[in-house]
Parts: structure tokens; C-alpha cells; sequence
């Protein structure tokens, strides 16, 4: 058994069902989805249009620069197969 120990300074959540953990958790044990038709960007040149937008985060109240501090995997995403398309762009 190993002596290590971990200490839990905070719990934070940003999700499609509430950005703060008191309405995340309400919205949870109510059995909300977060889950609903894409509003954020025109999604009607996609097969799926619904998602779990989260419609009231920036990024920017996060990091210094959004566009620039996210590895591309986290603001890209595939148009199609081969095609990437950079999340900002569409927003």
C-alpha cells in the first residue's frame, strides 16, 4: 500500500448542464440532459446537429489567449473525414 496521499482543494464543473456546481448537480439528480439542436454556430451542413453546447462559457475567462493556448486537437474539429475545420471558426 503505497503512503501517498492527494488533498481536494476544489470542485469546479463546465458542462452543458450547468457551469457552476450547485446548478450541475441540481440539473443531474433532476435527470436534465444537456444534450439539445446546435444554436451556437449553423450546424445544418453537419448529419448531427445536436450536441452539449455549453452556451454561456469563454474561454477567454480561462485563458490568456484561447485561440493560441488549446493544443489543436481541443479547437479543432472534422468537417469530414480528412477535412479538419477549426472550432473558432465556426463560432
Amino acid at each position: 500500500m503505497s503512503d501517498r496521499r492527494v488533498v481536494v482543494t476544489g470542485l469546479g464543473v463546465i458542462t452543458p448542464i450547468g457551469s457552476d456546481l450547485k446548478t450541475f448537480w441540481e440539473n443531474l439528480v433532476a435527470g436534465k440532459s444537456g444534450i439539445r439542436k446546435i444554436s451556437l454556430f449553423d450546424a445544418s451542413v453537419f448529419d448531427c446537429q445536436i450536441a452539449g453546447e455549453i452556451p454561456d462559457f469563454d474561454a477567454a475567462n480561462y485563458l490568456a489567449n484561447p485561440r493560441t493556448s488549446m493544443p489543436p486537437t481541443i479547437w479543432r474539429i472534422p468537417k469530414t473525414f480528412g477535412e479538419p475545420t477549426a472550432l473558432h471558426n465556426l463560432l
